[in-house]
């Protein structure tokens, strides 16, 4: 079992002498492919002839597979990527609303997650009447330009425990521009909170997510958080136990014996 793009593709090349399933955490092409990406769908085609099984996270990735790979080869979508530790994202009663609506962010501060979005996401709430505050959790190189970019109702901490910052919001936002299946989108579903992201290959497939509008179009974005927060702010409706890490375990082993022959 193998995973991570560069990894995976070492070991189907290096005759290894047993078969070969692939974790595939995400093919990470949003829209029409450029052609960089047409180069990497290309060798992910031509490597499917050494790959015994498929692991997918979203359903894209799993249509994707289905129509290439040979036929017996099983695909197997993880519907909670992994699963989380459920005892640590205990589920938590929704907080009240009469402080206003309470956001949280929470990631890698890079270029491709686009925290300045949050930003702007919020604004546009704030413009159209609403109390929106936001915590944002996480470092990277872009923190001290959030730092710098944000206002007074948002609070940029750094790299800290998500759990009391997720129990203590309303909903996550999330703005990457790409994505496999985000584990804090996973995470927030735990505890019971919905998650709002751009309407991309795995953001739309997590668990409580609400997929918004194209990358980049913050307006769109923060008018689905509205439309929720109108709606008297309901928490996600999930199955928790698809959450559990040993819920994802048992597939995967599952089709390991598959393709094993066991």
């Amino acid at each position: 079992l193998t995973n991570t793009a560069t990894a995976s593709a070492i070991v189907r090349t290096a005759r290894v002498g047993v078969p070969v399933v692939y974790f595939c955490h995400g093919l990470h092409v949003t829209g029409q492919p450029r052609a960089r990406d047409r180069v990497f769908l290309a060798a992910e085609r031509a490597l499917l002839r050494a790959t015994a099984g498929v692991v997918v996270l979203s359903g894209e990735d799993e249509l994707w597979f289905r129509a290439r790979v040979r036929t017996g080869t099983p695909v197997e979508r993880l519907d909670a990527g992994v699963g989380l530790d459920l005892e640590r994202f205990a589920a938590a009663p929704m907080p009240a609303a009469d402080d206003g609506l309470r956001l949280v962010w929470i990631g890698e501060l890079v270029r491709n997650k686009r925290p300045l979005d949050a930003l702007a996401v919020v604004a546009c709430l704030r413009g159209g009447g609403i109390d929106a505050t936001l915590t944002m959790l996480g470092d990277g190189p872009l923190l001290e330009q959030v730092r710098a970019a944000a206002p007074a109702y948002v609070d940029v901490v750094g790299r800290q425990d998500p759990v009391p910052a997720i129990t203590a919001a309303h909903a996550l936002l999330h703005t990457s521009e790409r994505e496999g299946l985000p584990r804090v989108q996973l995470e927030a579903a735990a505890v019971g909170r919905p998650s709002f992201g751009y309407d991309i290959r795995g953001v739309r497939d997590a668990p409580g997510a609400t997929a918004v509008g194209d990358v980049g179009d913050t307006r769109t974005l923060a008018a689905g958080i509205e439309r929720w927060w109108g709606a008297g702010a309901p928490p996600p409706v999930i199955d928790r136990g698809v959450l559990d890490w040993r819920h994802s375990h048992d597939r995967v082993t599952a089709l390991l014996a598959r393709v094993a022959g066991g």
